[in-house]
């Protein structure tokens, strides 16, 4: 993978986690007849969730293999 697919992952990752801080997260789901409409929103919200969680592993892998994580000492501060 090249920089480019990593940032076009990040960009991804970026528009699909967006719906989390617009209002169709704060509203409240009827409890009325339609039990079933809180558990599509879970679904929903779970679906998001993994998405982003594989567009990031992706970006981190193309970074990964592009030498990005070069600059990050191997030995912790305490081992200096």
């Amino acid at each position: 993978m090249s920089s480019l697919s990593g940032n076009i992952c990040l960009v991804l990752a970026a528009l699909v986690f967006s719906p989390v801080f617009t209002p169709l997260f704060h509203t409240r789901v009827s409890t009325s007849n339609d039990q079933g409409a809180s558990g599509y929103m879970i679904i929903f919200v779970v679906f998001i969730h993994l998405l982003f969680l594989a567009l990031t592993v992706f970006a981190c892998t193309s970074i990964a293999r592009n030498g990005g994580f070069n600059w990050i000492s191997e030995k912790s501060l305490f081992e200096r």
